[in-house]
């Protein structure tokens, strides 16, 4: 057992829900840290450069650098993280990064989060080592499937699950468009109780609310790196009244756009 722990361990592992999670910079951490965000949005500092992090991404920070994240401008976010080091971990790590790209995207998908409820119980009953061991293992799963997804979308072989891909790829692309229930359904062939009810089986977000996210996370962008108006961003993403968008962009970020864009210039 002592030689499966060497191979892969969690050393620690939590959640922090609809809270301000202070910013730390860690010196020279001894190990990997994991962190997803899944609502508000986080700030990560790595190579001495600041990134937002959006919900719906995630990233893997090496050991021994000096790396830091936190809640962006002390807003409430939430975040699963997980601490783990081991022989496989630098693999592991080798094979997240090939893109170069220390945040990236990833959906919410229901049993990938059941999986990190187990692993977080078996940590906070104290386990014994055969418990421990069999977390570890869990974790590697829980962590391969964020590295090793592209590698999943290939070995998919089941209609709807093709069907939901679409969806999202459908959604994605049109991000400054707004669609009704019979736009989609003549899309994609099917009745919208059907598409409705398979879309949120197989993400865990019905599909209106996971269209408003991605709009949310493209809102967030232009407010941060371009000069556009919040009523030109309106617009542009396909919303006709300002006062809804900034009421959906406050439910996903937990500010009004204006106040978002103010603590830009601080």
């Amino acid at each position: 057992m002592e030689i499966l722990s060497n191979t892969f361990n969690i050393t620690a592992i939590g959640q922090n829900i609809n809270c301000p999670y202070e910013f730390k910079l860690k010196k020279d951490n001894s190990e990997y840290i994991f962190a997803y965000c899944t609502k508000g949005s986080g700030l990560l500092e790595f190579k001495n450069q600041k990134m937002i992090i959006l919900p719906n991404q995630f990233f893997i920070i090496p050991k021994n650098k000096n790396n830091g994240f936190g809640s962006y401008k002390n807003l409430n976010w939430s975040v699963y993280w997980m601490h783990f080091n081991g022989e496989i971990a630098d693999n592991l790590f080798q094979k997240y990064y090939h893109r170069e790209q220390i945040i990236q995207d990833a959906q919410i998908i229901t049993e990938r989060m059941d999986l990190f409820d187990k692993i977080l119980r078996i940590h906070e009953n104290e386990p014994n080592t055969t418990n421990k061991e069999y977390a570890n293992i869990l974790a590697l799963k829980f962590l391969a499937s964020f590295v090793f997804r592209d590698n999943e979308q290939l070995d998919k072989t089941s209609n709807l699950e093709d069907l939901v891909d679409s969806i999202i790829d459908f959604l994605v692309c049109n991000v400054d468009k707004s669609f009704n229930s019979e736009d989609i359904v003549k899309e994609f062939n099917y009745s919208s109780s059907y598409i409705f009810k398979l879309f949120k089986k197989k993400t865990g977000y019905p599909l209106y609310h996971f269209f408003n996210l991605k709009k949310m996370q493209k809102a967030s962008e232009y407010l941060y790196t371009s000069d556009l108006t919040i009523k030109e961003i309106c617009y542009k993403l396909g919303f006709q009244d300002p006062q809804y968008f900034s009421r959906i962009f406050k439910k996903f970020m937990g500010v009004s756009p204006r106040e978002y864009k103010k603590r830009q210039k601080r």
